[in-house]
């Protein structure tokens, strides 16, 4: 609350001030004044304009850029996909379960007659706990 009252009574002494001293300038440094304050007006509202443009721009060619990295990107995606799709045939397996890599049942393969002797499943967990199968 300190700070604000001591800034506001600070610009209010500020301002008096410049208008005092604004009265006590003649016609000709009062209208000089007056041309040099519009004079930097101007000058900042065309660089305020001028960087508006330059904004503009740089949006525009941002989005131009991405537009054109999101269509090469869908057309690699489109590309893979579609060589994906021509390498995944089937001609490689035949109608014989003999080549099908998934066991599922071990017992059904796995006989005595080949050698094998079946076992118990264990299963060991994280937690040190132990199930059998």
């Amino acid at each position: 609350m300190g700070k604000k009252f001591t800034g506001g009574i600070f610009a209010g002494l500020l301002g008096a001030g410049i208008y005092a001293a604004y009265q006590r300038l003649d016609e000709d440094n009062k209208k000089q004044l007056k041309q040099e304050i519009k004079n930097r007006a101007e000058d900042l509202r065309d660089c305020a304009v001028d960087y508006a443009f330059y904004a503009e721009d740089a949006i525009y060619d941002a989005r131009e850029i991405i537009s054109e990295q999101m269509k090469q990107s869908s057309q690699k995606a489109k590309t893979t996909m579609d060589s994906f799709k021509n390498n995944q045939t089937n001609d490689d397996f035949d109608e014989d379960d003999s080549q099908v890599d998934i066991v599922v049942d071990p017992k059904e393969v796995f006989d005595d007659s080949d050698g094998y002797e079946l076992t118990d499943t264990v299963m060991i967990y994280p937690d040190g706990t132990v199930t059998v199968f």
